[in-house]
């Protein structure tokens, strides 16, 4: 049987900070994590007034979160969404909404690579008189993250990180 793989999609993980004013846990309220109408992750708090929750999400896709079920004493229900530097990206005070409503979206953002590494790129001109105008760009996800040309000489070196 033959199947088609894509390229690896780039996931991180992210915080879902879930509280309950009372103490008593959400009550039977339940949120899923939805992104490209896939439901990722579903989440409760199940007792207390507070826990957390990891969920990982592909990076740079919408993601919805969708009330799976809706309890009772929703107004003790709360919950915040942060990024690995504790950025809120999604948060309510107070749930509303029967199954199915989206309750808040946001768009998931692994950010630049944790781990970098330097290279050095070789330049040579066979004629030595430089790359005559000609240049290099380095580019990482996007962004430019080194550039530059052999101006003179026959040969040089940078080492790009």
């Amino acid at each position: 049987m033959f199947a088609w793989q894509g390229a690896a999609q780039v996931t991180c993980d992210f915080t879902f900070n879930m509280t309950d004013s009372y103490g008593d846990g959400w009550n039977g309220w339940t949120y899923d994590f939805v992104q490209n109408g896939v439901v990722i992750s579903t989440q409760t708090l199940a007792s207390g007034s507070s826990g957390t929750a990891t969920v990982t999400l592909e990076d740079g896709v919408a993601c919805d979160v969708v009330v799976n079920t809706a309890g009772s004493y929703g107004s003790e229900v709360s919950f915040d969404m942060t990024d690995a530097s504790g950025t809120s990206l999604a948060s309510i005070s107070g749930a509303t909404g029967l199954a199915g409503d989206v309750a808040a979206s946001f768009m998931p953002s692994c950010g630049p690579p944790a781990v970098t590494c330097d290279f050095t790129f070789n330049m040579v001109d066979s004629y030595g008189d430089g790359w005559n105008g000609w240049a290099y760009d380095f580019v990482q996800n996007g962004v430019v993250v080194g550039s530059g040309t052999l101006a003179s000489g026959s040969s040089g070196a940078v080492t790009v990180t």
